[in-house]
């Protein structure tokens, strides 16, 4: 939502270069982390026992019955762990102090650096690089994209650090697909196709799901879809948000073997199945006030 926002406050060209670390999580090295977790004021003990969560721990390649010696691991956070993310981030925290001019956006592993104007972009993509080197972490240059919102020109190509970074005219941060006009068509796309799969799958599973298991899956299936990333684009494009109603309909008519044109409101209003447009306005005031108020006023309007 911050980078939507940040672009829509500029009329000009804005540029983004969306960055892809190359085995981030594997390439943390634990003396540097230990370092700024210090700097950072956790030291003594609470500093032994995360030490002691990241070190000592060994690895090995087996193939078949054939397997390696085991070697001490001197870098990595480990991952599916809750602590992991928490001490990426913290590793990382730092890195948009090496920019001058450019805004950075972190999300975990996520990154993106913005500029208005294409030179300074090139000039600071020196201290990325530069940083990156120190930290020891990598970037997978061919994934790198950039794009610049609102110049509809065709091909080209951003200078950043060593390497020319092709355009794209979408890019897919955080899960949402992000277009140079920001009327989100390539993300509206997706989630088309997405629940279009999912209903189909439901049609064929539908003599196996009895009586409220027709209503779970939906809530685990496909309602997630259309409710993720919802504030971003929800007010960008009334078209395509009636687009995306009609495969909530036709997902609506799976679930209950229903005709082609049956209207599914009265089903709907019974279990409570917010529409996609309800679903945007839910989200909206779930952020300003309790999830169940804000629930009361979309089913009582």
């Amino acid at each position: 939502m911050e980078l939507t926002e940040k672009v829509e406050s500029n009329k000009e060209d804005f540029f983004g270069v969306f960055l892809d670390l190359q085995k981030a999580f594997d390439t943390v090295d634990h003396e540097l982390l230990k370092k700024k977790l210090e700097r950072y004021g956790i030291r003594g003990n609470s500093l032994m026992y995360l030490s002691s969560f990241l070190e000592n721990r060994k690895q090995y390649l087996a193939v078949g019955t054939t397997r390696t010696r085991s070697e001490y691991i001197k870098c990595r956070v480990p991952q599916g762990s809750v602590l992991g993310p928490l001490l990426f981030i913290i590793f990382i925290n730092n890195y948009p102090f090496c920019l001058q001019e450019c805004t950075a956006l972190l999300f975990a592993d996520d990154t993106c650096v913005l500029s208005k104007k294409e030179q300074i972009l090139a000039d600071e993509s020196k201290s990325v690089t530069k940083w990156m080197r120190e930290n020891k972490l990598v970037l997978n240059v061919k994934k790198n994209t950039a794009i610049n919102f609102r110049r509809h020109k065709s091909q080209y190509s951003v200078a950043f650090g060593n390497a020319n970074i092709q355009s794209v005219t979408a890019v897919k941060y955080l899960g949402i697909y992000i277009d140079r006009d920001l009327n989100f068509k390539a993300h509206f796309d997706y989630l088309c196709t997405k629940v279009a799969k999912i209903t189909s799958m439901l049609r064929n599973m539908r003599e196996i799901l009895i009586g409220d298991h027709v209503l779970l899956f939906y809530n685990t299936n496909i309602k997630p879809v259309l409710q993720y990333g919802n504030i971003v684009y929800g007010n960008t494009n009334k078209t395509q948000m009636d687009r995306l109603c009609l495969m909530q309909r036709n997902a609506i008519r799976a679930m209950f073997n229903m005709s082609k044109h049956s209207s599914v409101d009265q089903v709907r209003v019974r279990l409570k199945i917010l529409t996609v447009s309800e679903l945007y306005i839910y989200d909206l005031m779930k952020s300003q006030c309790s999830n169940a108020y804000a629930m009361s006023l979309i089913v009582n309007a």
